[in-house]
């Protein structure tokens, strides 16, 4: 048989839940580490397409804490940045060909 539990407790229980995953997060607490799927999810592709950015050289290698492997999501930045600079010409001739053909 299941526990009972009042409609006070759980809207208490839902109440805490909600306040852990807003601040799971947030500026006051950054997550610096991400893993394979919070990498990709964060620079916004799919994991395949990270792991193509990854083995090209084109994002960071990730790195080893005791079991895990994560991305320093600083040097996501840095390599994002990177990317973002050297698509520039190539995202102004695509806009214009885009243009171009309206």
């Amino acid at each position: 048989m299941l526990p009972t539990i009042s409609s006070a407790d759980l809207e208490n229980q839902i109440a805490r839940l909600r306040n852990q995953i807003a601040n799971a997060a947030s500026p006051r607490n950054p997550v610096r580490g991400l893993n394979r799927t919070g990498a990709a999810d964060y620079i916004g592709v799919s994991t395949t397409k990270f792991d193509e950015l990854v083995k090209s050289q084109q994002m960071p290698p990730p790195i080893r804490i005791g079991g895990r492997v994560v991305w320093d999501i600083r040097e996501l930045d840095d390599c994002f940045d990177a990317l973002k600079e050297a698509n520039q010409d190539q995202a102004k001739f695509d806009e214009d060909a885009l243009l171009a053909g309206w």
